[in-house]
């Protein structure tokens, strides 16, 4: 059973002559589609990436954030701070809002008679 998911890699301090390696590997595990990095002053190279897809085979979140954090450290060529945000998104909360014939009556005719 598959499960469908957002991940967002966030990877700070990393050496930054690894960034490509860094982003390779990350492309190899996850279909990642947005990619951003820059230089913060106190953390140092900051490379966030995010996308969609499956978890399958049984992978937990907890094991592909541990496998995706070893990948990291490896193309690094050692330790770096790496932050792994899984959002499920098969079963999302949401609102709904429904407007009829009485809200529109209390939201637009109502309220033109008030501003007189």
């Amino acid at each position: 059973m598959s499960r469908y998911y957002q991940m967002n890699v966030e990877v700070q301090g990393f050496n930054k002559d690894k960034e490509n390696d860094i982003t390779a590997i990350l492309k190899v595990n996850w279909n990642y589609d947005s990619c951003s990095s820059y230089i913060d002053e106190e953390l140092g190279p900051v490379l966030s990436m995010t996308g969609d897809g499956y978890l399958t085979a049984g992978c937990t979140e907890e094991q592909y954030a541990e496998d995706t954090a070893k990948d990291v450290w490896e193309a690094n060529g050692g330790y770096c701070f790496v932050v792994i945000t899984a959002t499920y998104l098969e079963d999302l909360p949401f609102e709904e809002y429904t407007f009829d014939d009485k809200a529109y009556e209390e939201l637009v005719t109502n309220a033109k008679s008030n501003e007189s």
